[in-house]
């Protein structure tokens, strides 16, 4: 079960496109509305909207996301990367098999994956500054033959998040870097690819400010919250890199309904719809 919102975002891109439809006669301009399909499958929605150049001739872009950490009825935003970039990575170790009896016959892909997991963490621990809060993670691993068999290959994927776009590339290198390494040490080889993914959410300064001035005036001081970061990733990643961009959070979290995105039990109440979807028309 994947619940994070996104018939919540449909809705609300609804009542957006409805208002503004309705205002038709009182502004001049275009409103392009996005409902954001494949946000987090290839291909994704953002990568299409910038290799089709859907955003040339438009000023701004306005995303938002539920966030079960901010009360409902208020809103959250900040300057700069506000989500990291992620690529998926796959890497195939490649030794030789052999029985279990005679290991020096072989070259023990297994090994080389152990060592590949505990090497590849310095990289975010010893070459990246803390501030771009660099995460490689592994997800995946698979490789074994039988219990008495030297493994010949272990495949494992993962992702590689940053918040630099400076150093994202560098992060690859030195991944794939290591894998290489590690197999070239254990007298094996290594295969990797990568499939690169979102860019970071980047927020423009002068319309986060303008929204935070917004939600003060309209409903209160108390209900702008200034979020940190975050470590997941965006598709709207891509829409930021075109265009000047807010990306903004939308407070979900009642008494009895505190439960966190990605989990079967999240929720969103209908009443935070319509005020979300008017913030965003103004």
């Amino acid at each position: 079960m994947h619940a994070c919102g996104h018939d919540l975002h449909g809705s609300i891109a609804l009542g957006v496109a409805l208002a503004f439809h309705r205002m038709r006669e009182r502004f001049s301009g275009r409103v392009r509305v996005f409902f954001q399909p494949a946000e987090e499958a290839e291909p994704l929605d953002g990568r299409t909207v910038a290799e089709h150049n859907l955003l040339d001739g438009f000023d701004a872009a306005i995303g938002f996301h539920v966030h079960t950490g901010i009360p409902a009825g208020s809103f959250g935003a900040r300057a700069g990367a506000v989500t990291k970039s992620a690529d998926q990575f796959a890497v195939e170790l490649i030794g030789t098999m052999a029985h279990g009896a005679t290991p020096d016959l072989g070259v023990d892909a297994i090994a080389m994956a152990g060592a590949f997991i505990n090497e590849v963490q310095k990289v975010v621990s010893r070459e990246m500054p803390v501030v771009d809060g660099a995460i490689v993670t592994i997800g995946t691993i698979h490789g074994g033959e039988a219990t008495n068999i030297i493994c010949p290959s272990v495949v494992m994927e993962g992702t590689i998040r940053t918040s630099s776009p400076e150093r994202r590339e560098l992060l690859v290198r030195r991944v794939r870097g290591v894998a290489e390494a590690v197999a070239a040490m254990h007298r094996g080889s290594a295969k990797f690819t990568v499939q690169a993914g979102e860019p970071p959410v980047v927020n423009d300064i002068a319309m986060v400010e303008s929204f935070r001035r917004l939600v003060v005036q309209t409903l209160g001081q108390s209900k702008f919250a200034e979020r940190s970061a975050n470590s997941g990733s965006d598709d709207f990643g891509f829409y930021s890199s075109c265009v000047p961009s807010i990306y903004f959070w939308i407070g979900s979290q009642e008494p009895g309904n505190e439960a966190g995105v990605h989990t079967p039990t999240f929720g969103a109440s209908d009443k935070i719809l319509i005020p979300t979807a008017e913030l965003a028309s103004v």
